[in-house]
């Protein structure tokens, strides 16, 4: 097993160029694994031209995992040390380290945050609505991104997040919607429960008409369900309950 370390000039050669045993298993990790680089400047000659293949291979319209790394960088320099990157054929990840220091400790609490979320599973992932569903989505920074990991959250295929986001007490602003969630990953069926807590705000109104094409049937059955509630409940004069409702989601019941 010590024959396998590299160490020297001389394990490297042996390693990826005379018994190339290290280049094949890198080459096959690439291929086939999602690589994250930590603390890892790619720099080695031999790994270079293995990302260039890889992105020849890409160019010729073969599908391969995207390779990514974590990289310091210090303020301002965000743009420069992206180009650095992508040249290499990787995305980075990028920390911020003070000017002229080597203070790591954004790489340090990045992973023990990575970590907790990952180890609670879907907790973790609800744990992330818990601490956003009340935030300005345009209060979003690269520094701190927290709609990237409330997108990631929601996008889980149990819908458990989802879920706990749409009944969220009290109701997660719209400015989500505007803001965040009409990208083409969401489909609108995935929001009509929470979307159902804005049939009185015209601003919904508004973001209905300017999408193409007719509403989702899972849409119009919630909202249908929402507006049968309400009327259900005035009906029979249950003025508390609205109350309640109105108290949690100030705009869920149309005038």
């Amino acid at each position: 097993a010590l024959n396998r370390l590299v160490v020297t000039s001389g394990d490297f050669g042996l390693a990826y160029l005379t018994e190339r045993w290290a280049a094949r298993f890198v080459s096959e990790l690439f291929r086939n694994y999602v690589v994250c680089f930590v603390g890892y400047s790619i720099n080695d000659p031999v790994l270079r031209y293995m990302m260039d293949a890889l992105a020849a291979d890409r160019m010729l319209g073969e599908v391969t995992p995207q390779a990514w790394a974590l990289g310091d960088c210090e303020p301002g320099q965000e743009h420069r040390k992206t180009i650095e990157w992508e040249a290499k054929g990787v995305t980075p990840i990028l920390y911020e380290v003070p000017a002229g220091s080597h203070d790591h400790s954004a790489l340090y609490q990045t992973l023990h945050a990575w970590a907790d979320t990952y180890c609670d599973d879907i907790q973790g992932k609800e744990r992330i609505v818990d601490n956003y569903a009340l935030k300005n989505p345009s209060d979003s920074t690269p520094q701190n991104d927290f709609v990237g990991r409330m997108l990631w959250a929601l996008s889980d295929k149990s819908g458990l997040p989802a879920k706990r986001f749409a009944d969220f007490n009290p109701v997660p602003s719209l400015d989500w919607l505007l803001e965040a969630f009409s990208d083409e990953h969401f489909q609108h069926s995935d929001l009509a429960r929470w979307l159902r807590r804005y049939l009185n705000d015209p601003r919904l109104i508004i973001w209905i008409a300017q999408r193409e094409g007719p509403l989702p049937s899972q849409w119009v059955l919630k909202t249908r369900e929402a507006l049968h509630d309400f009327a259900s409940l005035e009906r029979d004069g249950k003025t508390a309950v609205l109350d309640e409702i109105r108290s949690r989601s100030p705009k869920a019941i149309p005038g």
